[in-house]
């Protein structure tokens, strides 16, 4: 065989192959280019990629979580009668933060998202004869479950694709295994629904190629280590006419011992001594190589790097910056468009629930439930420091104290603005110069962390 047909059999075989996360294939280019293209995950592979990856896992529910953080509070324009309270001990019944908790997670691993579809009582008859009739609220006679449904069980259409039309975006019925359900009957929750394709964009999949790109990159990492690592046995030289069959026999044996009980892709065995080190190669840098996919996967999450590579009890190590964009769209995007959307509508449908607390108590005083009006109040996600108090507190009076004395707000605006809680001056009562105690505020607060 001359040179020509010698390189003719040579084959080039890529190394970095992992059929189970599809990096690389047999004689591809290494530097061949990255084809981007949309990935649509749904339902089963959705639940497994989220329930595969802790770092996804930690994407996904960690905002859900810190939107959960304390009490939420219901307030109601009829508090006086412990209307607020009773709303939320019935919402307690039902499990909602469960419900919560499950429709959001699954809002944003899942292209059509998930409804939430209460399972009613309803006069004369159970809901489920009704499905595809507009509810009659007054027909409630008690909410006997509240039901997070995922995209596997139902499919939607929308009403209306004239964006001329009342209707335009407006989902007009869903399909439960292929049971019609009216848009009355539930609530929907989806990420970034796109009325053509017919579904949502997902959390997972904004984060899906990063977080595959850090497996692969981390995956390599530990292969480039393993196979420039290996473990070198010393043993006695055989004499020549020892230099049997027997013998090579039990160093062989020996050395698949050692494997066995030591971790390393390569052994080798030299005469000598049986004495063994470890001889790898050294590289750089290594600790930095997925830096820049963290700070990309944060970017595209919106989450710090402290989120995702996870911290200690969940608290966050970042930046003040890092932290007030964090929560803010926990507040936005979990909290707003997710729990309250749930909750409002939960809460128009127990005010109409009949045999319960809340129910008795609108009888007791007359209230028509179509007339109680809720508010939703979350506990903060952070609080201030007592040093960052007393920061905030001395900003706020020394704001005060130049707005009065250039006279862009008036001493009794300044008052409510500082203290709301306190009621506002009579008309016609002298204000003194001093009237919030800002000069004595200032003396006490000069100084405090360093300011002057």
């Amino acid at each position: 065989m001359n040179e020509t047909d010698a390189i003719q059999t040579i084959m080039r075989v890529n190394s970095l192959v992992s059929a189970s996360m599809g990096v690389g294939k047999d004689g591809s280019d290494p530097l061949e280019e990255l084809q981007i293209e949309e990935r649509l995950i749904q339902g089963h592979q959705a639940r497994q990629i989220r329930r595969s990856l802790d770092i996804i896992q930690r994407i996904i529910d960690s905002p859900v979580d810190a939107g959960l953080k304390g009490e939420i509070k219901i307030i109601s324009n009829y508090d006086e009668y412990g209307i607020g309270k009773l709303a939320l001990d019935r919402l307690k019944e039902l499990g909602i933060r469960d419900i919560l908790r499950e429709s959001a997670i699954d809002s944003r691993i899942y292209t059509r998202g998930s409804i939430v579809l209460p399972v009613l009582r309803e006069t004369g008859m159970y809901s489920r004869d009704r499905m595809k009739d507009e509810l009659q609220k007054n027909n409630i006679e008690r909410i006997e479950k509240i039901n997070v449904i995922p995209e596997d069980f139902f499919s939607f259409r929308v009403q209306n694709y004239d964006p001329l039309a009342r209707g335009f975006r407006e989902i007009e019925a869903v399909y439960v295994q292929g049971e019609l359900v009216h848009p009355s009957r539930f609530v929907h929750v989806i990420d970034d629904l796109d009325i053509f394709l017919l579904r949502g964009t997902p959390l997972l999949a904004r984060i899906y190629t990063a977080c595959k790109a850090l497996n692969i990159a981390q995956w390599t990492i530990t292969q480039l280590i393993l196979r420039y690592r290996a473990l070198v046995i010393k043993y006695p030289e055989p004499k020549a006419k020892q230099n049997t069959a027997k013998d090579w026999m039990d160093i062989k044996s020996l050395v698949d011992d050692i494997k066995r009980k030591f971790t390393s892709k390569s052994v080798a065995a030299v005469p000598s001594s049986f004495e063994f080190e470890y001889l790898q190669t050294q590289f750089q840098g290594l600790d930095q190589a997925t830096d820049f996919l963290f700070e990309y996967l944060s970017s595209v999450s919106g989450e710090p790097q402290s989120i995702i590579k996870g911290s200690a009890q969940g608290e966050l190590a970042s930046a003040k910056e890092d932290k007030r964009d964090y929560y803010a769209m926990v507040e936005a995007d979990v909290r707003e468009k997710k729990f309250s959307k749930v909750l409002r509508y939960i809460l128009e449908l127990i005010s109409f629930e009949k045999g319960t607390e809340l129910h008795e108590t609108f009888l007791k005083y007359g209230i028509r439930p179509g007339d109680v009006k809720y508010t939703i109040e979350y506990e903060p996600l952070s609080a201030l420091s007592p040093l960052e108090e007393s920061q905030k507190n001395l900003v706020d009076a020394q704001t005060a104290s130049l707005e009065i004395d250039k006279q862009i707000s008036s001493p009794r605006q300044m008052q409510q603005w500082l203290h709301p809680e306190r009621e506002a001056f009579e008309g016609g009562e002298v204000v003194p110069s001093d009237p919030f105690g800002m000069d004595e505020l200032l003396k006490k607060l000069s100084g405090v962390g360093g300011l002057n």
